[in-house]
């Protein structure tokens, strides 16, 4: 499958808290950075799943910017770029609780709002690569006019990761547009119009499915993942992790999601597995993501 990505590159920055949060005081803990961005983490995973994807994407003329590139060209990416001159490369600053999950955050993604659509038209090699390629996948980061080219302009099956509650509002307008997408059960109840988290999971998929939607993943935590396509909902259990950390996890389900429609295998499984290996991670990607390493985790859970 010949995938093109288009979506946000930054640096992740996590500071890790084990103890007690002391709000407005100095904390003890650990600080650490890893290579992150919605559309970068896929496109990382897809890599070194051996599906070969391009990627388009911007940066700041900084030393940040220049070595995510280049880990990406180590790992044989295709790669256009836009550099951006007096802007940082995006930044994601979280902070992290003794059970390795967010407490907050900050995005400053300015940057990528200069990868607009004359970029994407008028750049020969990203023109070429949108006409070549066999499916799309974005995130939401990039500036709702591109997410409405790429949905209503460019014919190509769309994969679309929501990312956040707030951001996923720019697909509204362009959810009977949308291939496949992937969303947290409250990015997904955001989409749907429901803000009472009790409703079922299955009238929260139903209603974005009846927005136009093709297909739906939709991810809850220990709950596990489900996926709405017509009229059946197939639901998959978390399988069980010692977490390290919980980011990039939802990006690393999502790319599992894309291997197996590329090899026709159970998306929901190979999400799963995907999911599993980078909770057990300190990083945002496990560079111990393969495709032998998904089937190891679906034999030892009596999947395969």
């Amino acid at each position: 499958m010949n995938i093109l990505v288009i979506g946000g590159s930054n640096i992740d920055i996590y500071g890790l808290i084990p103890g007690p949060l002391k709000m407005k005081d100095s904390n003890l803990g650990k600080i650490y950075t890893s290579p992150g961005g919605v559309g970068r983490n896929i496109l990382e995973n897809l890599a070194r799943l051996q599906l070969k994807p391009r990627f388009v994407t911007a940066i700041g003329n900084d030393h940040n910017g220049h070595d995510l590139i280049n880990q990406l060209t180590a790992l044989g990416v295709e790669t256009q770029t836009l550099i951006v001159e007096k802007q940082i490369t995006p930044t994601y600053l979280a902070v992290l609780d003794s059970e390795r999950d967010m407490l907050i955050a900050v995005n400053d993604m300015d940057t990528l709002k200069s990868l607009d659509v004359r970029f994407l038209k008028e750049t020969p090699t990203v023109a070429k690569w949108i006409k070549e390629a066999e499916c799309i996948v974005t995130d939401t980061n990039l500036d709702a006019t591109v997410l409405a080219y790429l949905a209503e302009e460019v014919k190509k099956p769309l994969y679309v990761d929501a990312i956040s509650s707030t951001k996923a509002m720019k697909l509204m307008p362009l959810l009977n547009h949308i291939t496949v997408l992937k969303c947290s059960r409250r990015e997904a109840e955001a989409l749907a119009g429901i803000s009472v988290s009790s409703q079922p999971i299955e009238k929260i998929g139903r209603a974005i499915l009846d927005k136009g939607v093709g297909e739906l993943f939709l991810t809850d935590g220990a709950n596990g993942s489900y996926c709405f396509k017509g009229k059946t909902i197939t639901h998959h259990r978390a399988f069980p992790v010692e977490v390290v950390s919980t980011s990039g996890a939802g990006d690393a389900f999502f790319s599992g999601v894309i291997y197996a429609k590329a090899h026709n295998l159970d998306a929901l499984k190979y999400g799963s597995a995907a999911a599993k290996l980078t909770l057990q991670s300190p990083l945002t990607n496990s560079p111990l993501l393969s495709p032998q390493a998904l089937s190891q985790i679906l034999i030892e859970n009596g999947e395969k």
